[in-house]
């Protein structure tokens, strides 16, 4: 009871964090063709025990992509939580989803 209460407040902390408004200051709009290495990282759901992580990093030079690197990993699972979720109708419901990994990238 405990754990579900934590957790619930953990998630209502993060989600009000939250503000479809704001851009990230550090949001690149477009990458310099010119000479740089751009990076995607995205995780999708495999099924309830594991995810998919994917990388892919994109060589440019003179305006020109010389080379990809895509690699696959896969990851536990984080399981599933209960999230607020609005319907076509606009109905508020609670509904059990998967949940996220958090991504954090440090650029040396």
């Amino acid at each position: 009871m405990r754990m579900t209460v934590s957790f619930i407040l953990a998630a209502l902390l993060l989600l009000s964090g939250c503000d479809s408004n704001t851009v990230p200051e550090d949001k690149v709009k477009m990458v310099d063709k010119d000479g740089s290495i751009e990076t995607e990282v995205a995780v999708s759901h495999l099924n309830e025990t594991y995810d998919m992580l994917t990388t892919t990093h994109k060589v440019w030079k003179n305006r020109s992509m010389v080379k990809t690197f895509v690699t696959h990993d896969t990851l536990p699972s984080l399981g599933s939580g209960m999230n607020d979720a609005t319907d076509q109708d606009g109905s508020n419901k609670q509904v059990l989803s998967p949940r996220e990994y958090e991504i954090y990238i440090t650029v040396k």
